[in-house]
């Protein structure tokens, strides 16, 4: 039993020190809307999108739409 309970501690701190080392490589960037680059959307009149990560052509992808 204590065996197994080492274990839980042990794995426990590894992935609290992952987590921590993968939450500080990330950074928070604001951007204005109108810094955006806005794009018309075809067939859809006067919807545009500006995209923020990724392709939306190519797979995963994050937009802003108005």
């Amino acid at each position: 039993m204590k065996i197994r309970m080492t274990w839980f501690v042990v794995l426990a701190v590894a992935f609290a020190a992952v987590g921590t080392a993968w939450a500080a490589k990330k950074e928070i960037v604001m951007t204005a809307p109108e810094d955006l680059k806005w794009v018309d959307v075809p067939n859809a009149p006067g919807v545009q999108v500006a995209n923020l990560t990724g392709d939306i052509m190519k797979g995963a992808y994050s937009a802003m739409v108005k």
